[in-house]
């Protein structure tokens, strides 16, 4: 996790499923205050996603949005981008094919 002015950008490694979603959402939760404007969700290094990985990022669109505050996904590898697909995350969320594209978005 780390802020480039003003936006947190979290990237996540390996594989977010039961074990690992909590402990990603309870970290984003710590570091997430008041002051940044935007969220970059980073999935350039996820390998898998299971439903529990899903919901996380299901929640953290929802309190985003309830705080009108953007949020974006980015750098989704083939079978990552096939998940939210298949799930209708790609039409639910802004999705970047890039870091440098979705900070961009974000910070205009």
């Amino acid at each position: 996790i780390e802020r480039l002015d003003g936006v947190l950008v979290a990237r996540a490694e390996g594989q977010l499923d039961n074990t690992s979603a909590p402990e990603f959402m309870d970290a984003l939760k710590a570091e997430f205050g008041s002051g940044e404007r935007a969220l970059v969700l980073d999935l350039e290094g996820l390998s898998y996603i299971g439903s529990a990985g899903l919901r996380i990022v299901l929640l953290l669109a929802k309190d985003l949005r309830e705080r009108d505050l953007p949020f974006v996904v980015c750098s989704l590898g083939p079978p990552i981008l096939e998940v939210f697909r298949i799930s209708g995350f790609d039409r639910m969320l802004t999705i970047h094919p890039d870091r440098d594209t979705a900070l961009a978005a974000v910070q205009d």
